[in-house]
């Protein structure tokens, strides 16, 4: 579902470029105006893209930058029960 957004987000902000603008403005305004809105645009979408990667699988676990979780002795009762 990401992917055809995606698409229609990018479509929407290159086709900003070579349409011509709705009111009457400098042609510096109407591309900066189009490039602020594109970047805005691919920076919208690199969250969640970066959220959609699947996780980084590490053979060795000595590779992995993760600090193992501590086991929990007793639980929550403190050890009673």
């Amino acid at each position: 579902m990401f992917a055809p957004a995606a698409g229609g987000v990018l479509t929407y902000a290159w086709h900003g470029f070579p349409q011509p603008p709705a009111v009457p403005v400098d042609a510096a305004l109407d591309l900066a105006g189009n490039t602020a809105f594109a970047v805005a645009a691919v920076g919208l979408l690199v969250v969640p893209a970066l959220r959609l990667r699947p996780a980084r699988v590490v053979s060795d676990p000595s590779e992995s930058r993760e600090r193992p979780v501590p086991e929990v002795v007793g639980g929550p009762s403190g050890g009673r029960g």
